[in-house]
């Protein structure tokens, strides 16, 4: 059984991970409640409150069925997906899903429906997770009707992007150097006496 996805409400955490405190029964015969909208928590990273993403499992079923389908390759899709792993922190969701849908404008179409409200880092996270899911079924490593298989593995895509996606943020933001250091424009002076100094 898998739990629901939340996110982190603290907008400098952001964190995805699984709920278990609330668990989804899902296959033939389940009684699948969805808990989507629903406020959860803590947040094992900050101790804050997350959300279950409203809509975020009947965008995944309804792409997974698209994408799954014999029109896409393994390879737009992989390509798609280089696409989305190549987006720096300076890249808005819209110019990421114009790249994809230079490639393949159905993908990009299909992105564009991903959930937004949490910001670029979050939506990475989901839709590199939806086209790793769609991968895998194509190769064959997940069956596509298995209902429970697919929740798993897109809940553990989701966590594992989500973490390498800000392991990557944290490793482009660089701390301002200390004013007595050298100052990293390589002029050789101070950082306070190059480009350091504050003007008034």
């Amino acid at each position: 059984m898998a739990g629901f996805i939340a996110v982190c409400l603290n907008r400098s955490c952001g964190t995805i991970y699984e709920d278990k405190n609330n668990i989804t029964a899902t296959g033939p015969g389940s009684g699948n409640t969805l808990m989507e909208g629903n406020l959860v928590g803590p947040c094992p990273k900050c101790g804050g409150l997350a959300e279950i993403p409203p809509g975020l499992y009947r965008y995944t079923d309804e792409i997974i069925s698209l994408l799954s389908g014999p029109q896409f390759s393994v390879e737009i899709l992989k390509s798609a997906k280089k696409i989305l792993e190549a987006t720096t922190v300076q890249s808005t969701i819209e110019e990421t899903i114009e790249k994809v849908s230079s490639i393949s404008p159905e993908i990009g179409n299909a992105l564009s429906k991903a959930p937004t409200r949490y910001g670029l880092i979050t939506w990475l996270g989901i839709a590199i997770g939806v086209l790793s899911l769609a991968i895998q079924i194509h190769l064959g490593y997940i069956y596509k009707n298995d209902e429970t298989q697919k929740v798993e593995m897109y809940n553990e895509f989701l966590i594992q992007e989500n973490k390498s996606l800000k392991q990557k943020l944290e490793a482009t933001i660089k701390p301002k150097p200390s004013r007595n250091a050298p100052c990293p424009c390589g002029s050789g002076n101070k950082y306070k006496r190059c480009c350091g100094i504050i003007t008034v």
